[in-house]
């Protein structure tokens, strides 16, 4: 006979048993779901990380690729537009113009090639503040630097002449009040302010240092940034930008963000690397603004107050505090203030490049800025060439359809109102129908080439949509009157992102699309190379072979 213990003893060891059995089904399950999470996370963080340091070893990318724990990688990662360190060019660094380094003994470490140094005996170069006569030695040389090799080239096509006025702003003798100024549109392919800052880097050595340029004063994505800058926001704060649209008015200010700045609390601080000279805050004044803002700088305070304007119309005005500046501190103190951004500067020569980004935008979008507030902000910058480099959206894009003639009519219209060449809304034709030069130069520079790696192969194709929209945007930039260059042959036309990619250093992200660090120094060097070899032959000057 079975004692009542005895049963109890064999009924209750089974349950036990199962119970263990489910907690161990739970752990394993557990532990599955967070292996396949890191799996999954791993194409959004290693981006970020590519191309970090030239001569890294390491193929991180071909890794996550080979792994395709989750299939392909994400297309579109945006964390692969941010920069983890300042990357603009540093003072040890010793940046390069054109392929040949001119501020010290460094050369680029692509081609290896060094110019003779160019700076003053005085050490006054290390601020890019020079004499007339220093800079005039610095031009012209510069000018007749020879022309790089061992890689692609594309030069710059101008048949209007539309780069005739900037060419003669960098080339002029005369003492100059204000810096030479170059302002940038992109979308995400310059969403971290890489290339432009690597171009205001290179032009700096030979014009001087202009300033950091515009900055919305709150960012407008998530994932906008701006180098050589420290840019922190708190408080309550609306933002409104070009790429969505919903502003009437159409006032996006020229970097297409609007801040809606609500007291209290709505606080801005930079801190630059470099000090300025001044800094100019741009804000509106209309019927429903009705506060004031204070602006810190070099331990005192400005006080301004936003009071509605008679009649309710819309008027941008600005503020400026001299400096030296390098930390600024802006908050609303009462009310709300509507901030269109604020501008760093130094007086005298130099020059200053804006890197004007667009997180996401297709082309078409900028249709939403008010022609005239734009072309007012462009004049009240003092932009001498607006660039536009952005259609990255309109290739990748499967789901929206692309229509040339849409395209180039919108395209052509933004360029004429950019570059000032809209009076009473129709360009100036010359006799063969093409936009005359305007009086704001205008270049376009083309999409990049892009690519996508189709299952059950290692080789990335281009994406077949790039030729097409690389021929509309040359299109509209001739009928504009602007001038165009093309990114997609300086990278090597179509294939060059299997290349790219495949390179060392690694030139593009593991999406194919965007650009790493050391891509985004090439495709500068490009630019510049190309900038310099217009303005040699507008000068007439002889490259030294």
């Amino acid at each position: 006979m079975i004692s009542s213990s005895e049963t109890d003893d064999h009924q209750t060891t089974p349950s036990v048993n199962a119970r263990a059995h489910i907690r161990g089904g739970i752990r394993s399950v557990a532990w599955m779901y967070v292996a396949l999470l890191l799996c999954g996370a791993l194409p959004y963080l290693i981006p970020a990380r590519d191309g970090d340091r030239e001569g890294d070893t390491v193929d991180w990318q071909g890794w996550v690729t080979r792994l395709r724990c989750l299939g392909q990688p994400p297309r579109w990662p945006l964390l692969s537009i941010i920069a983890d360190r300042d990357d603009a060019p540093r003072e040890a660094e010793r940046p390069t113009v054109g392929g040949v380094g001119l501020g010290g003994t460094r050369g680029n470490p692509e081609t290896g090639t060094v110019a003779d140094n160019l700076g003053s005996s005085d050490g006054s170069e290390r601020e890019g503040r020079w004499s007339e006569k220093e800079r005039r030695r610095r031009m012209e040389r510069w000018l007749k630097l020879p022309d790089s090799s061992g890689g692609p080239v594309a030069n710059v096509l101008d048949p209007s002449g539309s780069m005739t006025g900037f060419y003669q702003r960098l080339l002029s003798q005369a003492p100059r009040r204000r810096p030479v100024r170059i302002s940038v549109y992109s979308d995400s392919i310059n969403g971290a302010d890489r290339f432009s800052a690597w171009v205001r880097g290179r032009l700096r050595q030979v014009l001087g240092d202009g300033g950091k340029g515009f900055m919305t004063m709150t960012p407008g994505w998530q994932y906008q940034r701006h180098q050589n800058v420290r840019w922190e926001t708190s408080g309550r704060w609306r933002t409104s930008v070009v790429n969505r649209g919903g502003l009437e008015d159409g006032y996006y200010g020229v970097g297409g963000v609007r801040s809606l700045g609500r007291a209290p609390g709505a606080r801005v601080q930079f801190s630059l690397e470099s000090p300025v000279d001044r800094a100019r805050i741009f804000y509106l004044r209309h019927n429903t603004s009705q506060g004031a803002f204070s602006n810190t700088a070099r331990n005192q305070t400005d006080w301004v107050s936003v009071s509605p304007t008679v009649g309710g119309a819309l008027h941008v005005e600005t503020q400026t505090t001299h400096g030296p500046l390098r930390e600024m501190d802006v908050r609303v103190r009462k009310g709300n203030v509507d901030f269109l951004g604020v501008s760093f500067e130094n007086r005298g020569p130099g020059v200053i490049v804006d890197g004007l980004a667009l997180v996401g935008a297709f082309t078409r979008i900028l249709r939403n800025f008010d022609e005239d507030h734009w072309r007012a902000q462009l004049d009240a910058m003092g932009t001498d060439l607006v660039v536009f480099w952005m259609g990255g959206n309109d290739v990748a894009s499967e789901s929206m359809p692309f229509h040339r003639e849409s395209f180039v009519r919108d395209f052509s219209e933004a360029l004429r109102t950019a570059s000032g060449a809209l009076v009473s809304g129709l360009p100036t034709l010359s006799r063969d129908g093409v936009a005359k030069a305007t009086a704001r130069s205008c270049l376009v520079m083309s999409v990049t080439d892009a690519g996508e790696v189709h299952e059950g192969t290692s080789t990335i194709r281009s994406l077949t949509r790039t030729p097409r929209v690389v021929a509309a945007q040359k299109q509209a930039a001739l009928n504009a009157g602007c001038a165009f260059y093309s990114t997609y042959e300086f990278m090597g036309g179509q294939g060059s992102a299997h290349r790219w990619y495949h390179g060392r250093p690694r030139l593009l992200t593991v999406d194919y699309r965007h650009l790493t660090r050391a891509g985004s120094r090439k495709i500068a060097d490009g630019f510049v190379e190309a900038i310099r070899r217009g303005a040699r032959i507008h000068s007439g000057i002889r490259a030294v072979r």
